[in-house]
């Protein structure tokens, strides 16, 4: 039995399943949240062109489209909504947007809860909350570039809709400088300010996401000097990942009870899928609540029902430090858009090219373009791209001392 039927099991999940069977536009969608079945579900392959930013599920009788209406229905009927993202995907942002007035116009406007904002900056967001704070400066007063890794624009639309609906935000993540000396000195390493903002009780994750780390770990060990006690390593990049998923657990719990809404999660699709990261917790934690699932499929491999309840169609893109957005293809990557003044601009990219090969190897999901460019980076060398513009081969190079493209999650 999976974890992800296990946890939707908790107070709340009948009457979700219920409201589904009732839906009178949506009638196979009854089992949504089934009974656990003898065995996990196989992937499926939707048999139509899902749209682009469309929610969906899947079941055993095929792919269901939700309007959303739907959704907002869905959505609003259960405690907490972690909705996946790539934070550099710029069309999960806009589906998260929507997401948010939906579950409005439904007549359960949520708290929003936010991965990307540590929670000694929760002051701001409720200041922003207030309407004291516009989406415009928001940027500044958190201080975004140094809390979060990736463009506020990026963000933008979710700022706007929080506005727009008046909805209360909070802060869910630890402060960069704990997660620092958690990762380096472990937890008995941080001071006693640093150790203030921990979860009260520190949840382990269950077994199977254990493997998932140590394979996310290997991984990103190859772009790191090897380290003489790697099994030390491991060990405390587990436990930064559990401390994420459990201090985030425990803030969404604590801006539900101050709120008195469901609470809408916003968070890296690694910390949502299978249930393992911060639904696990919140488990433990608010048990007789339920808990939906919302993850991206970027449209290129069947989807896994375990991975979560309801899914939404956006492809796979990449908003690069370098200055272009890349959207993934079968055995390349389409140039959306190039940023005036940018690396990508000077190297002499354009909007319609495609990346056909990067550092001399043939392209193949945008993981290998930050492989490339890591390792182009690492060995001092500019990046060689082979792209297809108009039918035409072309070569361009550019040099990594801007920083490699940011992993698109």
């Amino acid at each position: 039995m999976g974890l992800i039927h296990r946890f939707l099991r908790a107070a709340g999940a009948l009457a979700l399943a219920a409201l589904l069977a009732a839906c009178a536009s949506l009638p196979e969608l009854s089992g949504i949240m089934p009974e656990p079945e003898p065995e996990p579900m196989q992937p499926v392959m939707p048999d139509f062109d899902v749209p682009r930013g469309a929610f969906f599920t899947v079941n055993a009788s095929g792919a269901y489209l939700l309007d959303d209406a739907d959704f907002g229905k869905l959505a609003g009927s259960v405690g907490y909504v972690l909705l996946g993202e790539g934070h550099s995907v710029v069309c999960d942002h806009g589906v998260q947007a929507r997401a948010l007035r939906a579950m409005a116009a439904a007549g359960v406007p949520p708290a929003l809860g936010l991965e990307m904002v540590s929670v000694d900056k929760e002051p701001v967001l409720e200041r922003f909350s207030r309407g004291e704070i516009p989406v415009d400066k928001l940027e500044k007063a958190l201080d975004w570039g140094k809390v979060w890794g990736f463009p506020f624009d990026l963000y933008r639309p979710v700022f706007e809709a929080a506005a727009e609906l008046k909805l209360p935000v909070a802060a869910l993540n630890l402060p960069r400088d704990v997660v620092r000396a958690l990762s380096a000195k472990g937890l008995e390493g941080l001071t006693p300010e640093q150790a203030a903002w921990m979860p009260y009780q520190l949840v382990p994750p269950p077994p199977a996401q254990v493997e998932s780390l140590r394979a996310g770990f290997e991984m990103h060990s190859q772009f790191r000097a090897k380290d003489e006690a790697p099994d030390r390593d491991l060990e405390r990049f587990v436990a930064v990942q559990s401390a994420w998923d459990t201090k985030m657990a425990e803030a969404a719990v604590e801006a539900r009870n101050k709120y008195e809404r469901p609470v809408a999660i916003l968070a890296g699709s690694g910390h949502v899928e299978n249930g393992w990261g911060i639904a696990y917790r919140l488990l433990g934690l608010d048990p007789a609540t339920a808990v939906l699932l919302v993850m991206p499929w970027r449209g290129d491999e069947p989807v896994d029902p375990q991975a979560g309840n309801v899914f939404f169609h956006c492809p796979e893109t990449h908003a690069s430090r370098l200055g272009f957005t890349l959207e993934a293809r079968d055995k390349s990557a389409l140039v959306v858009s190039v940023a005036p003044g940018s690396a990508a601009e000077k190297a002499g990219f354009k909007a319609g090219d495609e990346l056909v090969e990067a550092g001399g190897q043939a392209v193949d999901g945008l993981w290998s373009l930050h492989t490339a460019a890591a390792k182009a980076k690492a060995e001092g060398k500019p990046l060689t791209f082979g792209i297809l513009r108009e039918g035409q081969r072309l070569d361009l190079s550019m040099p990594m001392d801007s920083g490699g493209p940011a992993k698109a999650e």
